[in-house]
């Protein structure tokens, strides 16, 4: 989910004997163009310095109305966040470029039907780049998972019995 695509690409590109199947929901790419801007630009900067300066509570009202919170409760959603992971170092980008073919997984490709432009872009790029790809879209937006929890599950259940057979 999101962020944690660009993790199960990396995992998938090191160790490709060991993935069964992928399920990419939401997930950026760093080097795709163009990059995000207006709604799909995450003003991570300024949720950090917020963090930084004590200030979680303007940081969670911030991040809860950026168009990834879309569609679902963010003050349930951020109740329990503390903001830490803004303040560690931000992990390798996965390159677009030279990837895609690479990945031989099974893939499945989703996001909700309001995902923003840019994810939404990114995610037919990917499906239309990985050789076992498949697209999918269903209610909601960025979080569908958290949104639209039946139909979200119900696509991803089908893809990994089909996977596992």
């Amino acid at each position: 989910m999101s962020q944690g695509g660009r993790v199960a690409l990396q995992f998938a590109l090191a160790h490709p004997n060991r993935v069964a199947g992928l399920i990419l929901q939401g997930t950026p790419l760093a080097d795709f163009l163009p990059p995000p801007r207006g709604e799909d630009h995450v003003p991570i900067a300024v949720y950090r310095e917020l963090v930084r300066e004590g200030r979680i509570a303007e940081m969670k009202q911030a991040w809860g109305g950026h168009a990834l919170m879309r569609g679902v409760d963010s003050a349930r959603l951020l109740a329990g966040y503390d903001g830490r992971d803004l303040l560690a170092p931000a992990g390798p980008a996965v390159p677009l470029a030279g990837f895609l073919g690479k990945i031989d997984a099974p893939a499945l490709v989703v996001t909700g039907l309001s995902e923003t432009s840019w994810l939404d872009l990114v995610a037919d790029a990917l499906a239309y780049g990985l050789p076992n790809a498949r697209r999918a879209r269903v209610p909601g937006g960025h979080l569908c998972n958290w949104s639209h929890p039946d139909p979200y599950n119900e696509i991803v259940a089908r893809f990994a019995a089909a996977t596992a057979a």
